[in-house]
């Protein structure tokens, strides 16, 4: 089975998909699994539930700063007084809109037949369980559609 693993980079997620768009249909890799971490778990997500295609036309309608809720660097490359903060004390560094800005790309309709469909590319995202200190590998098909939608914004923090 091919795998695609698709890293983070918010601000490049047009990059990346464009990346995966082309490795799919202009050099003919086709994947059955994708794994993605962060921004690549959202691209994962939407290329194993609706294709590569609807994933690469999603990736150009979708606005990065509608989930990031601000840089952890200023305008002269220095970590802000905030990404100090975040870093001791914890807490996300997005708004919380990832799920919002999921379900108007990937329905619960469009998951649900995905997970029932033979042959399916599979979808892994990637993330960590800071209590532990452990890293989480976590297939998406073993959940349900809010679920899936949560460990890709925990992804995505």
């Amino acid at each position: 089975m091919n795998i695609t693993g698709i890293s983070g980079g918010a601000f490049y997620i047009r990059a990346l998909a464009n990346a995966v768009f082309l490795s799919d249909s202009v050099f003919g890799y086709k994947a059955g699994a994708y794994i993605g971490t962060s921004s690549g778990a959202i691209i994962s997500f939407v290329a194993s539930v609706l294709g590569v295609k609807k994933m690469w036309d999603a990736a150009q309608i979708i606005n990065p700063m509608e989930a990031i809720s601000g840089s952890p660097f200023d305008s002269d490359g220095n970590v802000t007084a905030w990404a100090k903060a975040r870093a001791l004390f914890g807490g996300f560094p997005i708004k919380q809109s990832v799920p919002p800005i999921l379900k108007k790309i990937v329905t619960k309709g469009d998951f649900e037949a995905w997970k029932k469909r033979t042959g399916a590319a599979k979808c892994f995202i990637t993330t960590a369980n800071l209590d532990k200190g452990e890293r989480c590998i976590i297939d998406l098909s073993e959940w349900g559609y809010d679920e899936a939608l949560t460990w890709i914004e925990a992804s995505c923090a």
